[in-house]
């Protein structure tokens, strides 16, 4: 076997070796955000401009009756007080889907959600199964909404986000913060979890 080969053999196996690390690294790191977040996940009747609406007004009223439980505290700390107080957190959709004249049901629940990648203002999430307090409001056929409870990123208004993104380790904040960089790693994980309703 000639040097030159050997040599493009060798290279072509540390190459390999380094990124099946790498995959892994940013496969683990993926894994560490989904396991450190709790999202709100809320899903309209339909997609008319009045059930659109009401899922705003329905977001609005949960998020400011448990901005102050949700913010403190752990990642788990927050999702069992959710677990806790589902019937709460019906009644606040309910009553407020009454006050806007609807009369839809609604069922709450904690459970696990697949999202695809997701943007949330300049922060990237990775694509996979989170914990998530679900919020159907009649059919949920329409488009839903979604955001971060934990850390709460629902309502920048009322956290500091430095003090948030402080929270992260470095390979945390590289991930959530280069979303653009791990665009082809986000669509290998999206194409490998399968596609689901996010």
């Amino acid at each position: 076997m000639k040097k030159s080969v050997k040599i493009i053999l060798s290279v072509s196996a540390a190459l390999a070796i380094s990124l099946v690390y790498s995959a892994s690294s940013f496969a683990g790191t993926c894994n560490k955000i989904r396991n450190d977040v709790f999202r709100l996940h809320i899903l309209a009747n339909s997609d008319s401009r009045e059930d659109q609406n009401l899922k705003i007004s329905v977001r609005d009223s949960i998020l400011r009756s448990t901005k102050e439980r949700l913010s403190l505290g752990s990642k788990e700390q927050a999702e069992r007080w959710a677990v806790d107080n589902l019937g709460y957190i019906k009644e606040i959709a309910k009553e407020e889907i009454s006050r806007q004249g609807f009369d839809y049901p609604v069922t709450v629940s904690v459970e696990d959600s697949y999202f695809s990648t997701r943007q949330y203002d300049d922060l990237t999430l990775p694509a996979g199964v989170y914990r998530s307090l679900r919020v159907e409001i009649g059919k949920g056929e329409g488009h839903n909404w979604w955001c971060v409870l934990f850390p709460q990123l629902c309502i920048p208004s009322s956290v500091d986000r430095e003090e948030i993104l402080e929270s992260l380790s470095d390979d945390e904040l590289e991930i959530i913060e280069n979303g653009e960089k791990y665009k082809i790693g986000f669509w290998l994980l999206d194409l490998l979890s399968g596609k689901g309703r996010g």
